[in-house]
């Protein structure tokens, strides 16, 4: 009896934990971005994480100034969703209304990868991570 009145508060706290994503894991977002597109409005989270456990402080430095300097111009934007498009596989394709919000989450994620790559921290031997959310 005790279990069947346990089983669903457990089972929608395990939803709530799968559908929170990244905040939930990963804490507060080291940025965040309200995001209006011609379908409304969308939240856009980014997280810096570290891979492995010696990443230099420079590197850290590096990531943590260029998330929270890079711009999504109109014009980057349009170029992320064009590449975003042309990408999708059929059957997972991004819904209309996230796509241009979706395209302003890679913008900033590239601006970060290559500021890392100019600082000596190419994307091949990644030592930060860039993790991100977007909620529509």
């Amino acid at each position: 009896m005790v279990i069947r009145l346990l089983l669903p508060i457990a089972m929608l706290s395990v939803g709530t934990v799968v559908l929170g994503g990244c905040s939930l894991l990963r804490g507060a977002p080291d940025r965040e971005d309200l995001v209006t597109t011609s379908y409304g409005e969308c939240t856009a989270q980014w997280w810096l994480d570290p891979v492995g456990g010696d990443v230099p402080v420079e590197a850290t430095q590096i990531a943590a100034a260029a998330l929270e300097d890079a711009a999504a111009t109109p014009a980057s934007r349009a170029e992320w969703q064009a590449v975003l498009v042309d990408t999708q596989s059929e059957g997972a394709e991004i819904p209309e209304d996230r796509l241009e919000a979706q395209a302003h989450i890679e913008v900033v994620r590239e601006h970060v990868r290559d500021e890392l790559e100019a600082g000596g921290y190419p994307d091949e031997n990644r030592v930060i991570e860039v993790w991100s959310e977007l909620r529509c």
